[in-house]
């Protein structure tokens, strides 16, 4: 997985290779031993174990960042993204 960007201790990263795999475009969010899984429209794909205060600061990078986040998806052309301040 490659990380895209760090953010309050908060790692997103996108698989090289998923959208092969999968047909929702998703990031994949760690903080501290927790993980989640999430939508580019911030819709959470499977359980997790992030506190709600994660998923929030997940959802408003992802929608900062979604045209970017969609591209990487749609051509594999992976770059890191700025954090959220």
């Amino acid at each position: 997985m490659l990380v895209l960007s760090k953010f309050h201790g908060i790692s997103v990263m996108m698989y090289e290779g998923g959208k092969d795999f999968y047909s929702t475009p998703h990031v994949h969010v760690t903080d501290d031993g927790h993980f989640g899984v999430v939508s580019l429209s911030g819709i959470l794909l499977c359980g997790t174990d992030l506190s709600p205060d994660e998923v929030t600061c997940a959802r408003k990078w992802i929608s900062l960042h979604y045209a970017e986040l969609n591209m990487m998806w749609e051509t594999q052309d992976f770059v890191k993204l700025p954090s959220l301040v």
